[in-house]
């Protein structure tokens, strides 16, 4: 199983770490955990097309993460289902893809995902 993991600064849920496994077949599980809370959150996942056109890239694995990022953020807002349980949850593809700053190092820079361009260059 292949895995990608990134440190990232969310405006709902504050510092957390964000992992999509990839089993292979096509299916995978994105999970997002909070450093400041015990609430973990699940989403799993099935990539359609032939295998040849399921291969696990970095690419891939970040639009699936930061598509997880912006469902939660959503269930935030209105939730449907208790927030930190471990059931889970399908992938939306209705979320548009969250647009923050992902690090591989914890936190090294990382904006809330609402910062302007100019703001994040210093300018």
């Amino acid at each position: 199983m292949e895995r990608y993991e990134r440190h990232f600064v969310s405006q709902r849920i504050g510092r957390a770490v964000g992992a999509v496994e990839f089993d292979g077949a096509g299916l995978g599980v994105v999970e997002i955990r909070a450093t400041d809370a015990p609430a973990r959150m699940s989403f799993s996942f099935t990539l359609a097309g032939s295998t040849d056109e399921q291969q696990a890239t970095p690419v891939l694995a970040e639009v699936l993460l930061r598509t997880a990022i912006s469902q939660v953020h959503k269930e935030l807002l209105k939730p449907r289902q208790p927030i930190g349980t471990d059931g889970h949850r399908c992938l939306s593809n209705a979320c548009a893809p969250w647009i923050g700053d992902l690090e591989v190092a914890p936190y090294g820079g990382a904006t809330s995902g609402y910062a302007s361009q100019a703001e994040r260059e210093g300018g």
